[in-house]
């Protein structure tokens, strides 16, 4: 018996996907895909096929819940529109339920044109955050509430499912569209998007909800904050995106996303990251007036297209972001994916690793999102690229705070689950000191993802002892 049991073990550690060098089994970044989730460490749903969405449309988010499941949603097709759709997972990545119709789950959110976020209320509900389009003329960020099980009945927010959030900064300007959702550490939600402004230009629309629903009063007096990321004396007409909203250890809000000095999609721009104190005012010692631009820093010439998707505060309020660029030159339009560091003020930290200066032709990046384990002191990065119709590459970056260096590379098996051509890892997440969830959808090719996955991976050294019990010795 601890013959068998010692060579499992060695057999467990020599098949790892070691985060860092491969050195002894006792290295701080020795993690590997949890053979005790899912099927070989990844749970998978498949939505049905006349559900599938091109891979920069569709997105993925989860949150593990209370009682230890997840729930996953996903932008999916309905028709010519989309739509966010929600299944769960078992703690040990089993589907719950099995299959659609066979119990609790919400096959597609109908109050809802599209997803950005989901979490667990203060109440123990579930909260989806999304768009609603209340006319073909008039759009509104949403929060769509229901039990936890995807069941309904949910009697809080005053009795509705539905928190609608308008802005209609002026008449005729009624496109508010959602972008990112968080919780802070008081179990207030916030909301993040576009909202229109006259004559086609966009601001970034910030709102926080308290846990009962009622709009913050304590955020900007109403709960709702409109920035506009203008650094110029004259100022061209200009629109504005956001992805990412994070709260750090103060309670200040985050948003990150892209702003562009004009009206078209290809004029050049700048990344942005906004930074609103607790009482939803802008934070003037950040950046300029609250707002950090991140412009060209390639040496490309051509108008600078950027955005951040990730955001990551560390405890010393060093702020780490990740997004990627695209130079738009008329011809090959160079891209890549970065991470870069600033410090409380916004200023950037020249000590970590200034990667990614010169882009790959013809290929297109879409950043997914930053986790942090301090206590490891690595920081954990997602995104995707893809380079045609048919293929999409996912890749999980691991940086080491200290420096910005890589931590590791994974190799190739640890990347693309269950062997799909095409594949997009979204977000990560650290579930524990000794496990991170990466989240992903598949499909056969780059216009049809309709599977999502969660990806686990554990520390080794916790794997190994469960082997060891689980064959019977102590």
């Amino acid at each position: 018996m601890v013959a068998r049991t010692l060579f499992r073990t060695i057999q467990v550690l020599g098949a790892c996907v070691c985060i860092g060098n491969t050195i002894s089994h006792a290295a701080i970044y020795e993690f590997q895909v949890d053979p005790n989730f899912g099927v070989g460490g990844v749970a998978t749903y498949q939505w049905p096929e006349s559900n599938a969405y091109q891979w920069d449309a569709t997105d993925a988010w989860a949150t593990h819940l209370s009682n230890g499941k997840w729930a996953v949603a996903m932008r999916v097709r309905d028709g010519t529109q989309q739509k966010i759709a929600v299944n769960w997972f078992n703690a040990n990545g089993a589907i719950t339920p099995a299959s659609p119709g066979a119990g609790p789950y919400t096959p597609f959110l109908q109050g809802l044109n599209g997803g950005v976020g989901i979490g667990q209320a203060l109440d123990g509900s579930l909260t989806i955050a999304g768009t609603q389009f209340p006319s073909g003329t008039d759009h509104d960020f949403r929060l769509f509430r229901t039990n936890a099980d995807g069941t309904e009945g949910y009697a809080g927010c005053n009795g509705s499912f539905f928190w609608d959030i308008p802005f209609n900064l002026a008449a005729g300007a009624d496109y508010d569209d959602a972008g990112a959702f968080t919780q802070d550490a008081a179990n207030r939600q916030i909301v993040a998007g576009t909202v229109q402004y006259p004559g086609g230009e966009s601001r970034i629309g910030v709102s926080r909800v308290l846990p009962s629903c009622g709009f913050d009063g304590s955020f900007d007096l109403d709960g709702k904050q409109v920035v506009d990321p203008n650094p110029f004396q004259f100022p061209p007409a200009r629109r504005t995106r956001a992805n990412v909203v994070v709260s750090d250890s103060s309670q200040r809000t985050l948003i990150g996303g892209n702003a562009t000095w004009g009206l078209n999609s290809t004029d050049t721009g700048a990344c942005i990251v906004v930074r609103l104190g607790v009482d939803g005012a802008r934070d003037g010692s950040f950046g300029n007036n609250g707002v950090l631009y991140i412009e060209n820093f390639t040496l490309a010439s051509g108008n600078w297209i950027c955005d951040i998707g990730g955001i990551a505060v560390q405890a010393d309020n060093k702020i780490i972001v990740s997004g990627n660029w695209t130079v738009m030159n008329g011809g090959s339009n160079p891209s890549r994916n970065f991470v870069k560091r600033f410090d409380n003020n916004g200023n950037y930290d020249p000590g970590f690793d200034d990667c990614c200066t010169a882009g790959y032709a013809s290929v297109n990046y879409h950043d997914g999102g930053l986790a942090l384990m301090e206590a490891d002191g690595v920081v954990l990065h997602v995104d995707a690229s893809h380079a045609d119709l048919d293929t999409a590459d996912a890749e999980l970056w691991v940086k080491k705070t200290s420096d910005g260096t890589l931590a590791s590379t994974f190799v190739a098996y640890g990347q693309r689950p269950l062997g799909f051509v095409s594949t997009s890892y979204h977000d990560v997440i650290v579930e524990s000191a000794d496990a991170f969830v990466v989240v992903a959808t598949t499909g056969t090719d780059f216009l049809n993802h309709r599977n999502v996955h969660l990806i686990k991976y554990r520390r080794t050294s916790t794997i190994v002892f469960d082997r060891i019990f689980s064959d019977g010795y102590e």
